[in-house]
């Protein structure tokens, strides 16, 4: 292998190495933006938890965190859907269930 495919093979190391080193925190913005989104719904907040979500969901699966990007991506999907105070309370739960399931992938990795 030359030096410029070591160079690279080592950044990539590094920028994998980072994410990872992140996912913890971002784990926790999505938490925090779960509990705000109950405490005071409204679009603003429910499109944040809606990003922060497909962000993990995307970058973890560039970097090969399989289980991390299933599970944000899943929480993802059925964020998409909610459009409402009513559908929130009605998917309440099945949302808890899949930041549960987020938390749990990010410790097996």
């Amino acid at each position: 292998m030359d030096n410029k495919k070591k160079e690279m093979l080592a950044m990539l190391t590094k920028l994998a190495d980072d994410f990872q080193a992140q996912i913890p925190e971002r784990i926790t913005k999505i938490t925090n933006a779960w509990n705000d989104v109950n405490d005071d719904y409204n679009t603003e907040k429910q499109t944040n938890l809606l990003r922060l979500a497909h962000s993990l969901a995307g970058t973890s699966a560039t970097f090969g965190f399989t289980d991390i990007s299933t599970a944000a991506k899943a929480l993802e999907v059925i964020l998409q859907d909610i459009n409402s105070l009513d559908v929130l309370k009605e998917k309440h739960h099945i949302i808890c269930e899949h930041i549960d399931q987020l938390t749990i992938a990010s410790q097996t990795n």
